[in-house]
């Protein structure tokens, strides 16, 4: 994994980190492989994530893949709000992929400006 990261001139975990929280939210052709989010540009919170503990596993670095629960809605998915009226719904439970380093959690799904500027609370 590292080397992939190196090929796109991306040196250090932090800048993968920086570059893969840049990708758009997509789903991949491909989930069973992380690279896919490399080669296609984009990726889910799962995906981004998957990546980035490899390339932390190869490093040996103390990075944890985390999953945990938290309250979908409009503010922290743009988009979802649309489809939550429909049902006459306000917020719902969703699962979501991040990392934990040295007791901090870590979310590079997207930038901080592609949310409404509230971040998912995650009940882990």
């Amino acid at each position: 994994m590292s080397q992939a990261f190196q090929s796109l001139g991306v040196q250090t975990f932090q800048k993968a980190a920086c570059y893969l929280q840049a990708l758009p939210y997509g789903r991949n052709a491909n989930r069973a492989d992380a690279r896919s989010v490399l080669r296609e540009g984009k990726g889910t919170c799962s995906m981004k994530h998957a990546l980035l503990a490899i390339l932390a596993e190869e490093n040996n670095m103390p990075v944890r893949l985390m999953i945990g629960i938290y309250l979908m809605n409009e503010d922290n998915t743009p988009g979802v709000g649309k489809v939550l009226e429909r049902y006459g719904l306000k917020e719902l439970p969703e699962a979501h992929c991040y990392l934990r380093f040295e007791g901090q959690y870590l979310d590079f799904t997207r930038l901080t400006g592609q949310t409404n500027g509230t971040p998912p609370i995650i009940f882990g």
